[in-house]
């Protein structure tokens, strides 16, 4: 057979082999959208377990189905009920916080935990600042708040009123966070990340928590470090 010939047979062949291995994977393709497209169906049907077979159970999510924020609204009580509600015994007091994104992120916080009472002491608060709109999610309207010239007069008026203070300070007597006990209305103070807890309010304080820093940094955003610590107190403060 002439060289030439020889070669364009081969090139032939070869293109059939390509097209066919095509052909198969397009079919695999095919039958897996399908099964794909089946299983989509089931999982939002809500008949989650109608075909139990392997590749279902694969899918299938361990911690139930994502919600949607509808479906998170239809958890909320109205307006005029949240309200009304019981709250957590905590007054949280920031101590110089002047960053409105930080500002509005412990709005946004206080709300979570249903902190009863925000007070913002030592600096001017605009709720129509653009960071803390965006960090506050709209939480400026609903959580109670105050401003106050002092921390340190603030705080004297919470302890007045039976408050057990605590400050959130790096301190050489602080406890971890996960160690808190407490059971009665508790004040919460914290400062801002340069600027240390007023001394006066620290020696006001009836407890120090401590949150430990493993890495390089010294501190925490004020933020990140009020998540921690209201956390904590959630797990061993009722609501009301």
């Amino acid at each position: 057979m002439p060289t030439a010939l020889l070669v364009g047979c081969r090139q032939v062949a070869f293109a059939e082999h390509r097209f066919s291995h095509s052909l198969i994977s397009l079919s695999k393709l095919t039958a897996s959208s399908s099964k794909q497209a089946t299983l989509d169906m089931q999982l939002y049907s809500g008949d989650d377990f109608a075909m139990p077979n392997e590749t279902i159970d694969q899918k299938l999510p361990k911690v139930g189905l994502l919600q949607t924020r509808d479906d998170l609204r239809r958890l909320k009580m109205n307006r005029h009920e949240f309200m009304s509600r019981p709250r957590r015994p905590v007054t949280v007091v920031l101590d110089r916080v002047r960053q409105n994104y930080n500002i509005g992120a412990i709005f946004r916080l206080c709300d979570a935990f249903l902190v009863e009472r925000l007070i913002i002491a030592g600096t001017t608060v605009n709720l129509r600042k653009r960071k803390l709109v965006q960090a506050a999610c709209g939480t400026q309207y609903w959580v109670p708040w105050v401003e106050a010239r002092d921390t340190a007069q603030a705080v004297t008026e919470a302890k007045a009123t039976g408050n057990e203070i605590i400050v959130v300070e790096q301190t050489g007597s602080g406890i971890r966070p996960e160690n808190l006990s407490v059971s009665g209305p508790i004040c919460v103070i914290l400062g801002a990340e340069n600027d240390d807890v007023d001394q006066r309010v620290i020696d006001m304080a009836d407890l120090a928590v401590t949150i430990p820093m493993l890495g390089m940094a010294n501190s925490l955003n004020v933020a990140s470090a009020a998540a921690i610590v209201l956390h904590h107190l959630s797990l061993v403060l009722p609501i009301g």
